[in-house]
């Protein structure tokens, strides 16, 4: 990635987004790409927008022997040099006259005038959590403050819930981006921990019209629901006591209010616990996640604090207790359990459906710099399977499978509501007589001679009759290449290794009709090349 973003600024092209998964190594990059700037002589500085943050990144970089300038309150800068000295034997790499620094926004957006011209002197500049950035935002607005540097942005998830673009020609200020590995790859080779996933059920129910317009559900919206749900703070201790009970966790609660009744219920069952916000103050932070790492805490119960940069790689479970309509922060949520530690296989804890949203967590992505795209009205996408979970282990899996892929359990099936036939899911539940004589009637087309015979002897008018066979003629291409694709489509499923009524259960979920439906030859001539197309598409066929 290092010789990518170095190519795309030769180019000329000025600000570099760096993608890379939760736990994939981006603090790594970043101090090492600080290092070489510090060995350079470059002005350069680091942004994060959290004291958490902006004292982890100031870590890393102390731990290249960077020495760096800290612009913050005088509070910050006690706690960090504090830090350092505890972690370096004495010794602190804070040099207020030094060329690198480490800033947080809030500081940079609080110091404006103060800053402006030492931020025009800059050479390079880094942003962690970089998808935050936009033109019109603090962080877009910090950036505009290095008027003659080239910049370097790092984050795990390039997309944002508002659907705003992070490219310079849309809402951003970036103007490439530069991906490393995928998380199944990092997996597999041991940067990052495996995991396995529990979806136990839950009674939090919250509505996807009631999404705000940042593109997630508000706190306020999220607080409604939990006082619906008679349980759900219970469930969130029951389930770490069921199936992670002395493990190291982190749960993401849907408000303050929750976050502290949950670690109330956690002590109370004995698991020592403790609740954070961004409302706790820093000295109080610093102690609970101190002694969360030294592991005299086993439970930190935070809202919307640690799904960012948060590192604590002996942790190893996830309790997600509030839902999210944002990838991102799912998929940030998810990478606190995920740093490596040979042996390590992570635990994630699905109360609230995150799962079945927005699929595996390693589910491989196509990003983009642009806005959202909004896929047109009955556009496919073939990978958008609904998850469903298992009523005997609670794990998720593609909701076409017929069987439990973790335990063998058997998918029951809903019961039809009438005794004709019923297509459930895909299924075939029921076919009666009569529905098989109208089926095998729907199979059949009238050759194109047949059909121009009989319009001819109907109006004795050989143009029309001929216009009927041509239509005929067209009718039966149409159904011809249709079925020609779908049985390609039916052999990629196979070598996938899917069974019949697994194939027909997905041909469902993705095109919303089973095949029997699809292949009627009585359909319009146009629904039948749409939906081949569709298949094309979906399939590269």
């Amino acid at each position: 990635m290092e010789y990518e973003t170095d190519q795309a600024w030769m180019y000329g092209l000025r600000n570099v987004l760096n993608v890379l998964p939760t736990g994939g190594g981006k603090s790594i990059i970043v101090s090492k790409r600080i290092s070489s700037g510090f060995n350079a002589g470059l002005v350069q500085a680091v942004m994060a927008h959290r004291n958490e943050l902006v004292s982890q990144m100031s870590e890393h970089i102390a731990r290249e022997g960077v020495s760096h300038k800290i612009i913050g309150s005088q509070n910050t800068i006690t706690q960090i040099t504090k830090k350092h000295r505890t972690l370096f034997n004495g010794q602190c790499f804070i040099s207020p006259s030094a060329k690198t620094a480490v800033v947080g926004v809030d500081t940079m957006m609080a110091r404006k005038n103060d800053l402006e011209k030492w931020a025009s002197q800059l050479d390079r500049w880094i942003l962690d959590e970089a998808h935050h950035a936009l033109q019109k935002n603090k962080w877009g607005k910090a950036i505009a403050m290095f008027k003659n540097a080239h910049g370097m942005g790092v984050t795990a998830t390039p997309c944002r819930a508002d659907g705003n673009g992070l490219s310079r020609e849309t809402d951003g200020v970036f103007d490439t981006m530069v991906i490393g590995p995928s998380m199944r790859w990092l997996i597999d080779n041991d940067y990052l921990a495996d995991y396995e996933l529990v979806c136990p059920r839950s009674d939090l129910s919250v509505s996807e019209e009631d999404v705000s317009s940042d593109g997630d559900w508000s706190h306020k919206t999220m607080r409604k629901a939990v006082k619906k749900s008679p349980s759900i703070i219970g469930d969130t201790v029951e389930n770490y006591c069921k199936y992670a009970y002395g493990r190291k966790a982190i749960v993401f609660a849907t408000d303050v209010e929750t976050a502290g009744e949950i670690a109330k219920k956690f002590n109370e069952w004995g698991v020592r616990a403790a609740a954070l916000s961004g409302k706790t103050p820093a000295t109080i932070r610093d102690k609970y996640t101190e002694e969360f790492k030294a592991g005299r805490i086993q439970v930190l119960v935070n809202v919307d604090l640690f799904d960012e940069g948060f590192d604590v790689p002996s942790c190893d479970v996830v309790i997600m207790a509030r839902p999210t309509a944002s990838l991102g922060k799912y998929r940030q949520m998810v990478g606190r359990a995920l740093r490596y530690i040979p042996g390590k296989v992570a635990l994630i804890i699905d109360q609230v459906s995150n799962i079945v949203r927005h699929g595996y967590p390693d589910k491989e992505t196509i990003w983009s710099l642009g806005r959202a795209e909004k896929r047109s009205r009955g556009e496919i996408d073939p990978d958008a399977i609904p998850l469903t979970e298992c009523d005997q282990c609670s794990r998720p899996y593609e909701r076409f499978r017929t069987h439990c892929p973790h335990c063998g359990a058997e998918k029951p099936l809903p019961e039809p509501k009438d005794r004709s036939i019923k297509i459930v899911e895909g299924d075939l539940v029921l076919l009666t007589r009569e529905e098989l004589a109208k089926m095998r009637a729907k199979t059949v087309l009238d050759s194109a001679a047949d059909m121009a015979k009989k319009v001819g002897k109907a109006t004795g008018n050989g143009i029309a009759a001929k216009a009927a066979a041509n239509r005929q003629i067209e009718r039966i291409t149409a159904h011809k290449e249709l079925t020609e694709v779908i049985a390609q489509w039916a052999g990629i499923e196979t070598q996938r290794g899917l069974n019949d009524r697994e194939m027909q259960r997905k041909f469902y979920h993705i095109f919303g009709m089973d095949v029997c439906t699809a292949l009627d030859a009585t359909r319009p001539r146009s629904e039948m090349e749409s939906l081949c197309s569709a298949v094309k598409k979906a399939w590269r066929i």
